[in-house]
């Protein structure tokens, strides 16, 4: 397993991926709670009178998802 691992660390440097800076770039990606957040402060609550309901169903629907990353979510 080890040398797999190796192997495929080695090709990546070889296709010019760094894959430390990858594995940085995961770690500060956004998570999906804070985006909606930010859709809440930043848009909703500005032009939308229905914001609340936005935010019941976030929490009613979506509340699982509030801790994963956004490109661990797919359809």
């Amino acid at each position: 397993m080890a040398r797999a691992k190796a192997h495929e660390i080695n090709s990546q440097i070889a296709d010019g991926i760094n894959p430390n800076k990858e594995k940085n770039r995961f770690k500060q990606e956004m998570i999906f709670e804070i985006l909606f957040d930010q859709y809440l402060d930043k848009y909703a609550k500005i032009h939308k009178k229905s914001w609340k309901e936005n935010l019941a169903m976030f929490n009613r629907y979506l509340k699982d998802l509030s801790n994963k990353k956004l490109s661990l979510i797919t359809n």
